[in-house]
């Protein structure tokens, strides 16, 4: 009896632990309707960049890159559903141009106009990993935004949660 009873207790202990931490009490929510900047965690020196010179177009690419003053590195989170952080990452440079998942090419991630864009492949969930972290989702996919690098031109695409680093970002309205 007493067997069981140690049993029931640890599952009981188990599961009110696993619900305690499946619903986050206080989630954080990242700086929206503002210029922000957004780096990753692993290696905060390059910056998201949109890879263009002046302004985003059709297909932009996405990829990372050394810390310039231009407003292609500069982004504005377009609330979705702000209680779900749920989001368009619209591109400063011309904020008609968001992150987009470019199906035609794969995983990768590039700029679209929202507008033209179909909803699950530019809605973008802001998860809330503590610590001023936070995951970049496609929730329609399942796939995390991540870089294939750290340098000048490393290309960002939408991939499968690896649990690692390289799938954090920070999302700041001061770059320091």
């Amino acid at each position: 009896m007493k067997y069981f009873s140690k049993k029931i207790l640890t599952a009981c202990l188990l599961l009110a632990l696993a619900f305690s931490m499946a619903v986050p009490t206080f989630a954080a929510t990242p700086p929206y309707n503002q210029r922000v900047w957004i780096y990753n965690v692993q290696n905060a020196a390059p910056n998201l960049n949109a890879q263009c010179s002046t302004s985003p177009s059709d297909h932009t690419n996405v990829t990372m890159w050394q810390i310039t003053t231009s407003n292609t590195q500069r982004w504005d989170l377009q609330p979705i559903d702000a209680s779900k952080n749920l989001f368009y990452i619209r591109n400063y440079a011309n904020t008609a141009y968001g992150l987009n998942i470019y199906r035609a090419q794969g995983t990768n991630c590039d700029l679209y106009p929202i507008s033209a864009n179909d909803y699950n492949d530019c809605a973008i969930k802001c998860v809330d990993e503590g610590n001023d972290r936070f995951g970049i989702v496609l929730p329609a996919y399942l796939l995390c935004l991540t870089p294939s690098g750290f340098s000048n031109g490393s290309n960002v695409t939408w991939q499968a949660s690896n649990g690692q680093t390289n799938q954090l970002w920070t999302i700041r309205v001061n770059r320091s």
